[in-house]
């Protein structure tokens, strides 16, 4: 199972539906990490907030409306596309002042998804709303009582457990400890190891030893544990902040790590990333190292010449201007030139 497309309508600095695809790169099973750059208060944040609001809904909180200043009043949608063996399904929800207005749950064989003459959805689920004023998801009644089908309910489970990266939010996998015969503490312990040049024997670091790092590198193996963890157990992770203030080769080699190393077996979940850095430099190794169409995904937030925000893809700048010193500074569209490419998708990035 592996989470296609997140998009958003009319939600914070998103006024028009703005999203992005998370395409798997070549092999099975492989893993996609989606970055996203652009300036302060361009939209990163709550693009994340609005993609992860959905663990919320289905965990029986409520769901907020948080409409963009210039639409109050009116409609704010939700999408997720999930994969999910021969299948794919799209559940969304819309939500305005009087509540929850629209919740459904779709699915289409994944040929027809492929299939741009031939996507319309078998419905699985339309859900009734006689109560406008509820901001509960009825999907969670449904996740609750374990009432859908299975396929169905594989579904939901996997948005509800997407997962929040972050030094508050550290999260060891059981599965990880037993299915490697480690330790709690040797699993702290490698990872402290890994990003730190402890003068010790490499497996005689301990958990212990956290507490020796500087307060960026304490944060940054709580984020890095709980995102490895929850990528061994097949969720999709979100990380904010990712990497700020470290070197960038830290950050590279941690990205290249996962996509390389984490998964040996086809049997392994899909891994799948999105991340926020103000850390450019990372960005500027990748497209310098790979070239921009080889490099991982990137997407940049922030306002057009309307002042309205968008989402833009790395492929759709001019390759010889990502390797310039105008990566750091000139980078979002229209600053380095670039033209948007068409999709069939209206905000498609792939």
């Amino acid at each position: 199972m592996r989470l296609i497309s997140f998009a958003v309508e009319n939600h914070k600095n998103f006024r028009e539906k703005q999203g992005m695809f998370f395409t798997p790169e070549e092999g099975e099973g492989a893993y996609t990490s989606v970055g996203v750059y652009g300036p302060n208060s361009g939209g990163k944040t709550n693009f994340l907030e609005a993609c992860y609001s959905i663990v919320s809904g289905l965990q029986g909180h409520g769901v907020q409306y948080t409409p963009n200043t210039h639409a109050a009043g009116q409609e704010s949608n939700y999408e997720w596309t999930i994969a999910h063996g021969d299948k794919v399904y799209v559940y969304d929800y819309s939500i305005d002042d009087s509540g929850i207005t629209q919740e459904s749950l779709e699915y289409m064989a994944a040929s027809d998804y492929d299939n741009e003459e031939n996507d319309d959805p078998d419905t699985v689920k339309v859900f009734d709303r006689e109560d406008l004023g509820n901001y509960t998801l009825l999907a969670y009644e449904l996740l609750r009582d374990e009432i859908l089908d299975g396929e169905a309910l594989a579904v939901l489970k996997y948005l509800s457990n997407i997962f929040w990266a972050s030094p508050e939010n550290m999260y060891i996998s059981p599965k990880l400890i037993e299915d490697r015969g480690l330790t709690r503490d040797e699993v702290i312990g490698t990872f402290v190891g890994a990003v730190d040049g402890i003068d010790k024997p490499f497996g005689k670091v301990t958990s212990d030893d956290l507490n020796h790092l500087s307060p960026t590198l304490q944060d940054w193996v709580k984020t890095a544990l709980g995102i490895v963890s929850a990528l061994y157990d097949g969720r999709f992770v979100i990380a904010d902040n990712f990497g700020d203030g470290l070197h960038p080769e830290l950050v590279y080699d941690f990205l290249e790590g996962i996509n390389g190393g984490l998964y040996l077996h086809e049997s392994e979940p899909v891994k799948q990333m999105m991340y926020v850095t103000q850390n450019v430099a990372v960005m500027y190794s990748l497209t310098h190292l790979f070239g921009v169409p080889e490099a991982h995904n990137f997407c940049f937030i922030d306002r057009n010449h309307n002042g309205k925000t968008e989402i833009f893809d790395i492929q759709d700048f001019k390759e010889e201007e990502t390797r310039t010193h105008r990566m750091f500074g000139m980078y979002i569209c229209g600053k380095l030139g670039a033209t948007p490419v068409g999709m069939s998708f209206p905000y498609r990035v792939q």
